[in-house]
C-alpha cells in the first residue's frame, strides 16, 4: 500500500472519545512493539497507517483549522484575535500544536499569561 501524495496527518493531535482512543492507543502498542530500535519517528507512520487502512470505526477526518486542533507544523500563516490564534471562522482554537516551530510565536505564552 502507498501513501505516496496523502496528507500526513500528525499523530501528536488525536483526539477522540475514551473507547475509540483506547482502540487507537491498542492498535499503535501492536504496530510499534514489532520495531527495532533505534524506533526513531514510526509513530507517525504507525498513525497513518491506521488512519488510512481505517482499523478503527468512525475515525472523523478533521481538516486543520476547522475545530478544536490546529497543528501548525505545517503552516505558513496563521490568524489572530488579539492573543489568540483562530481557526478559519475567526473562533480560537482550544489547542495549538507545534506552535514553536514558529520562531515569529516564541513570546507568544508569555503574551498569552500577560
Amino acid at each position: 500500500m502507498s501513501y505516496i501524495g496523502r496528507e500526513v496527518s500528525c499523530s501528536g493531535a488525536t483526539i477522540g472519545p475514551r473507547k475509540e482512543m483506547l482502540e487507537y492507543l491498542n492498535s499503535m502498542d501492536k504496530l510499534l512493539s514489532n520495531n527495532h530500535y533505534p524506533l526513531g519517528p514510526t509513530d507517525q507512520g504507525a498513525h497513518n497507517y491506521i488512519r488510512y487502512e481505517q482499523q478503527i470505526v468512525g475515525i472523523e477526518d478533521v481538516p486543520n483549522r476547522t475545530r478544536r486542533v490546529q497543528n501548525m507544523q505545517g503552516q505558513t500563516s496563521w490568524e489572530r484575535t488579539g492573543k489568540f490564534i483562530v481557526d478559519y471562522s475567526g473562533t480560537v482554537a482550544p489547542v495549538i500544536h507545534q506552535w514553536d516551530r514558529h520562531s515569529e510565536l516564541s513570546d507568544w505564552p508569555i503574551e498569552l499569561l500577560s
